[in-house]
């Protein structure tokens, strides 16, 4: 298993300042362990709409920690 740093773009519920501009993203950031760059991306992705139900993911990417 290696640790993977996963970078998430979605939105901020609570930027409704953000939101009336037009842009409420947000970037978010987890810590995974996982085998290799696909499995963290899934793992990302699942840990992710735990953590935040019902926020989009509009991106997302893995990299080695």
């Amino acid at each position: 298993m290696k640790n993977y740093y996963i970078t998430i773009m979605s939105i901020d519920p609570d930027d409704h300042y953000g939101r009336e501009q037009g842009d409420d993203h947000q970037k978010y950031g987890l810590s995974i362990q996982a085998n290799n760059k696909k499995d963290a991306e899934e793992k990302g992705a699942e840990k992710f709409n735990e953590l935040h139900p019902g926020l989009p993911i509009f991106w997302l990417k893995a990299e080695e920690d």
